[in-house]
């Protein structure tokens, strides 16, 4: 490597670190415009003193678990090492899922994010990094006690077979918690009749 292509490659990673769309750009993601709101939102509650929460409300296929469950994860690791992440959803293996995406990212680049996993935690739906910094996965169900900074998990769903709303909500126990929210909602037609069907994965960071 030439003294002008270690340059380069020093260039690269400072930015990758320093701000969310460099980083999918590394992860040869190419962010639409929606795309690229999506990540100066989630960069703005990594980084802000006072902007702490955002809602992801778009339609299926829209690339909000692309961005935000498994891009996202890393970066924030690297930019604020020794905290928690913890990826909620309907299925314990849909965020396990997400979760060895996330896993494979940090093994795969981490000369880029400045951190690599923890020699004795490497599990899809759990894992640590080299600064302290961990990632956990739950399902509804799931008993989550031992995740530092989180109270519980929360869910909606409202289906024709249910007939009914339940909904649980989440207030983190540390006030210096960012907190980042994904959820999709979608029209259930069926012959008989027709109703509304929301089904809600909240993704906290």
């Amino acid at each position: 490597m030439t003294r002008q292509e270690a340059a380069a490659e020093v260039l690269k990673r400072r930015e990758a670190r320093g701000n969310l769309t460099k980083w999918c750009e590394v992860l040869d993601l190419k962010p639409a415009l929606h795309h690229k709101l999506i990540l100066s939102k989630l960069q703005e509650i990594t980084e802000s003193a006072t902007s702490r929460y955002v809602i992801l409300l778009m339609p299926p296929g829209a690339a909000k678990s692309t961005y935000s469950s498994k891009a996202f994860p890393p970066w924030y690791l690297g930019k604020k090492p020794g905290n928690s992440i913890l990826a909620c959803s309907y299925s314990a293996t849909l965020a396990e899922n997400f979760g060895r995406t996330a896993r494979n990212y940090v093994e795969q680049f981490e000369n880029v994010l400045g951190y690599r996993l923890a020699s004795d935690s490497k599990a899809a739906g759990e894992w640590e990094t080299s600064t302290r910094g961990r990632y956990f996965c739950a399902g509804v169900g799931a008993g989550i006690s031992r995740v530092v900074n989180f109270a519980s998990v929360g869910w909606s769903d409202a289906t024709p077979s249910s007939g009914s709303l339940q909904l649980t909500t989440l207030a983190p126990n540390n006030s210096h918690v960012s907190v980042a929210w994904q959820a999709t909602a979608g029209l259930n037609f069926q012959p008989a009749d027709s109703s509304l069907s929301f089904s809600f994965v909240y993704r906290y960071y």
